[in-house]
């Protein structure tokens, strides 16, 4: 009897798992973070310059009241409480295009609603100017920038 050679033992191929499906890299949000950002700027900015004007206002309605006050200051008052309501309305209204702009995402659902807040709060600080009641516009001014920079914190 002759050795029988030895044959080479063949080594398994490891099983190979299918890869896993690549996940679609998440879609680029900055651009409307960006845009939400931009209108939270020009909203704290607006609040800003808002509470100067607005007390200005209440001084010459107290004035008024009390029959001090000419009547070419109030013409003049009468002017600036319209172009208050006019910029309040221009706020409201870029709002409004970034509540478009997240609604149009389905991704940013949420974040439209949220959004969309800030826009119903900007329309009740623009009836409140109208009305003259600026301390309560004032308060609805810096809710909508609240939930404006919650729905920007939610996007990033």
């Amino acid at each position: 009897m002759l050795p029988t050679p030895a044959l080479p033992q063949k080594k398994k191929a490891p099983a190979r798992r299918p890869a896993a499906p690549a996940k679609p890299p998440a879609p680029d949000l900055s651009a409307v973070a960006a845009q939400a950002a931009e209108q939270l700027k020009v909203l704290t900015q607006f609040i800003y310059l808002y509470g100067k004007v607005s007390n200005g206002l209440e001084l010459e309605a107290d004035q008024a009241k009390q029959g001090a006050s000419s009547a070419a200051l109030q013409e003049k008052s009468k002017k600036m409480r319209e172009s208050l309501v006019a910029s309040v309305s221009g706020l409201r209204m870029g709002v409004e295009n970034l509540a478009q702009s997240f609604h149009d995402n389905p991704r940013l659902q949420t974040q439209y609603l949220k959004v969309l807040n800030a826009s119903e709060a900007i329309a009740s600080a623009e009836r409140s100017v109208s009305d003259g009641r600026f301390d309560e516009a004032g308060k609805a001014l810096v809710a909508a920038a609240w939930r404006l920079a919650d729905a920007v914190a939610a996007v990033r």
